[in-house]
């Protein structure tokens, strides 16, 4: 028996970048987003599923939890 694959959706204009460009950029692309959207980190914390500490920690460049990430990066899919 095979094991399925992991697929993860990249989005678009992070395709082409490297894990450490994506990492170095996602707090500005993030913040970009969550503001485009008029929502609070608050608000955005609760959409993405994650507490509002780590979204804030995010945003301001600091480091991350891995679930944290996925889930940020998961949120922005389609619109980065």
């Amino acid at each position: 028996m095979t094991s399925p694959e992991l697929t993860v959706s990249v989005p678009e204009r992070m395709a082409h970048m490297t894990t450490g460009d994506v990492l170095l950029k996602l707090p500005v692309l993030c913040r970009q987003h969550r503001s485009s959207h008029g929502l609070s980190y608050r608000q955005a914390a609760s959409i993405i599923g994650v507490p509002v500490s780590a979204l804030h920690k995010l945003e301001a460049g600091g480091e991350s939890r891995l679930s944290t990430v996925t889930a940020v990066v998961r949120w922005m899919e389609g619109w980065v």
